[in-house]
C-alpha cells in the first residue's frame, strides 16, 4: 500500500515538473515566432516574392538596390497603385530613400505635364491620395495639372488645402500668390464671356477668405458695374480710394458710376444775347458762372474771377499759351484744377487759362470742350437747357 502511495507523489511530481516548463518557455518561443512574422523586412520580403520583377533568390534578404528598381519598374509601367503600396513599405523602413524615389517620380511627371499628358499625371495622383491626401509636393503637381486644364477654381481650392497643411512659410507664401494669379485668369476667362453673374458668384467666394484684398474689391466693383449694382460698386470703390490702391483706375471708375448715376440731365441755363450761361463749381463754396463756347478747346476764368477763389483749392500753374482773341494773340497761363464740375457731372484734373475777359459782364469766364468732351451733350435753346448724360 505505501509502495502505490510513493508511486502516486512521484507521477504528481512529474506532472507538475513538466506543467511549470512548458508554462515558462512556450510563451517565449511564441513571441519570437511573431516577432519574426511581423518583421516589416519580412513584409517586404513577401511583397517581393510575389511580385513579378522580383528577382531575389527565396529566403534571401533583399538588397535596396533591388527594391528600387522593382519600385521604379512599378511605376514606369504605371502600375500606381503597386508602386505607391511598395513606396509606403519603404517610407516605413528607409525615408530618405523614400523621398528620392518620390523625387524622381515628381521629375517625370513634371515633365509629363509639360508635354500636355495629364491622363498620366491624373492617375498617378489619384492612387497616391488613396495612400496620403495631404501630401504637399503630389497636391502641389495636382494643382499645375487642374492649371493646364484651366480649372482655376479647383486649382484654387487645392491651394487652399496646401496652405492649410503645409506649415511652410515659403510654401503657403507661394500658394497664395499662385491663388492671386488664378483669380486674374478666372476673371478674364468669365469676362470675355461676359458671364457676370458666373463671375460675381465666384469673386464673393474668393473674397471670403480674404475680403480686403484691394485687387479682389476691384474686379469686384468692375462686375457690379456691369451688372448695373452701381450704389454698391460705388461703395466699394469709394473705400478703395481710402487705401490709395490703384489710384488712377478707382477714379476713373469712380467717375464711370457717377455719370451712370446721373443718367441724362437737363441743366437749366441762363441766355445772354445769343450766348448760354450756366452754373458750376471747385467746390461746395467755390460757385462760377461760365459761358458756354463750344469753339474754345480750353476753358477759361476771368483774373478777377481766378483771384477771388478761396485760397484752399490750391490750383497749380501748369504751362505759358498764346490765346487767340478779338484783340489778337495774348499769351495766358494755364493753371490745373482738382476737379470742376456742374451738377453733379464731375472731371477731374482740369485745366483753365487765366485772362483778361473785359467784355464778359454776365460770367466768371468760358467754358470749354475741355470739360464738355467728357460728356454726352447738348444745348436745347428753346428751353434754355444743357442737356448732359454719358458718353
Amino acid at each position: 500500500m505505501q509502495i502505490k502511495i510513493r508511486l502516486l507523489i512521484l507521477i504528481l511530481f512529474l506532472s507538475l515538473s513538466l506543467n511549470l516548463y512548458f508554462y515558462l518557455t512556450l510563451p517565449i518561443q511564441k513571441q519570437q515566432a511573431n516577432l519574426a512574422l511581423n518583421s516589416p523586412m519580412l513584409e517586404i520580403e513577401n511583397k517581393t516574392n510575389n511580385n513579378p520583377f522580383n528577382t531575389t533568390v527565396q529566403g534571401t534578404k533583399p538588397q535596396v538596390n533591388n527594391v528600387t528598381e522593382q519600385v521604379h519598374a512599378l511605376f514606369n509601367n504605371q502600375q500606381y497603385d503597386l508602386a505607391i503600396d511598395l513606396y509606403s513599405d519603404i517610407v516605413n523602413q528607409d525615408e530618405t530613400l523614400a523621398d528620392n524615389i518620390l523625387n524622381t517620380w515628381l521629375i517625370k511627371l513634371n515633365n509629363r505635364l509639360n508635354s500636355h499628358d495629364n491622363d498620366t499625371v491624373a492617375a498617378f495622383t489619384s492612387s497616391f491620395f488613396n495612400y496620403n491626401a495631404y501630401h504637399i509636393r503630389v497636391m502641389q503637381l495636382e494643382a499645375k495639372r487642374l492649371e493646364h486644364l484651366i480649372q482655376f477654381p479647383q486649382a484654387i481650392k487645392l491651394y487652399k488645402d496646401i496652405i492649410d497643411n503645409s506649415f511652410n512659410l515659403e510654401i503657403e507664401q507661394h500658394s497664395e500668390n499662385q491663388i492671386h494669379l488664378l483669380v486674374q485668369k478666372q476673371y478674364a476667362l468669365l469676362s470675355q464671356q461676359g458671364l457676370w453673374k458666373e463671375t460675381l458668384h465666384f469673386l464673393e467666394q474668393v473674397l471670403f477668405d480674404e475680403a480686403d484684398y484691394p485687387p479682389y474689391l476691384l474686379l469686384l466693383s468692375k462686375t457690379k458695374i456691369e451688372l448695373n449694382q452701381l450704389s454698391s460698386a460705388q461703395e466699394i470703390l469709394l473705400q478703395l480710394a481710402e487705401s490709395e490702391e490703384s489710384p488712377a483706375q478707382v477714379d476713373a471708375l469712380l467717375q464711370q458710376v457717377q455719370s451712370l448715376l446721373l443718367g441724362e440731365t437737363a441743366i437749366p441755363l441762363v441766355k445772354h444775347g445769343e450766348h448760354f450761361i450756366v452754373n458750376g463749381q471747385f467746390d461746395s463754396q467755390s460757385q462760377i458762372q461760365l459761358m458756354i463756347d463750344t469753339g474754345a478747346s480750353l476753358s477759361v476764368l476771368s483774373n478777377y474771377a481766378f483771384e477771388n477763389l478761396p485760397s484752399w483749392l490750391n490750383p497749380v500753374f501748369s504751362r505759358q499759351i498764346d490765346m487767340n482773341t478779338a484783340g489778337g494773340t495774348v499769351n495766358t497761363p494755364v493753371y490745373l484744377f482738382e476737379q470742376f464740375q456742374i451738377n453733379g457731372y464731375q472731371v477731374k484734373s482740369i485745366e483753365f487759362a487765366v485772362m483778361d475777359l473785359e467784355t464778359l459782364d454776365k460770367a466768371d469766364g468760358l467754358l470749354g470742350m475741355n470739360f464738355l468732351k467728357h460728356f454726352a451733350f447738348q444745348i436745347d435753346q428753346l428751353n434754355n437747357q444743357l442737356i448732359l448724360g454719358v458718353n
